[in-house]
């Protein structure tokens, strides 16, 4: 399991981070995007409808932290934002 210690400060003041549940897969687009002048992080992403429906709140919980640490691994280093240690 990642360890991950987010600390917002230097450029980011704050991240919204909102998972989609769709059952049909060609609805919706993951997106991730840095509001420079807000310092916000905004993010978009599936989970699996599927996967969801036929799992306890406690693994959909376990599931959104894991899609959470993913994405903020993968878009992050792409970003570049100033003054933000994201490992």
């Amino acid at each position: 399991m990642a360890k991950v210690a987010l600390r917002f400060s230097g450029d980011i003041a704050g991240v919204a981070f909102i998972y989609v549940i769709e059952q049909e897969e060609d609805f919706y687009q993951d997106g991730f995007s840095y509001r420079p002048k807000l310092k916000e992080i905004h993010t978009q992403m599936r989970l699996p409808y599927h996967e969801v429906q036929k799992s306890t709140p406690q693994e959909v919980l376990h599931m959104m932290a894991a899609k959470y640490i993913e994405t903020m691994q993968q878009w992050l280093p792409k970003k570049k934002i100033a003054n933000f240690d994201w490992k």
